[in-house]
């Protein structure tokens, strides 16, 4: 006799796989020979069910919906991040660039005499308090028009009208936006 056991949820699904001497053996697990343990080890991409004659029976899982939201969200965060060209001056929005052109435009809106050197993926260039103020408003669009499109693709998989060709459409240029810094 082998040392393998297995128990079952109440619709005789497999729930555990147990090694006599590694696990407890509960009084309702089932013997399982050498070939029923490779069987429900070695092959995962399925269920096993335990049958009235004491069998085990090898069922292919149900095909899952993608999970579209996540797929959405994922694409969302990858054109938000991907940076901007505002007049041939490429511009980070990584999530830490959009904060610190925030505090940059914050600053510019409170002293208009501020100017500062920023670094951008172009290079560095120095930017007055009124240019400040247009990058700042030139991301946070670009940034906008990124959530404003996940929205119209969630509104469209829970009306049940989402394709995933849907999911490459749409979303904004992020690499031009033809405003004078």
């Amino acid at each position: 006799m082998s040392n393998y056991y297995a128990t079952f949820n109440p619709d005789k699904t497999l729930y555990q796989r147990l090694i006599k001497g590694v696990h407890p053996i509960p009084k309702d697990a089932v013997q399982l020979t050498d070939e029923q343990w490779h069987a429900v080890t070695q092959q995962t991409n399925c269920t096993w069910k335990l049958e009235a004659d004491g069998s085990l029976t090898k069922r292919a899982l149900p095909d899952s919906e993608p999970n579209y939201r996540a797929q959405i969200a994922s694409v969302r965060f990858r054109h938000e991040t991907a940076g901007i060209t505002v007049n041939g001056v490429v511009i980070d929005t990584a999530r830490d660039s959009q904060a610190l052109i925030t505090s940059a435009a914050l600053t510019a809106v409170i002293d208009p005499q501020y100017t500062c050197t920023w670094k951008t993926l172009s290079g560095p260039m120095e930017l007055k308090a009124a240019q400040l103020i247009s990058l700042a408003g030139a991301v946070r669009k670009h940034v906008q028009t990124c959530f404003d499109r996940e929205v119209e693709l969630l509104k469209s998989v829970a009306e049940g009208k989402y394709t995933p060709d849907m999911l490459n459409e749409g979303w904004p240029e992020g690499t031009t936006q033809n405003k004078s810094l």
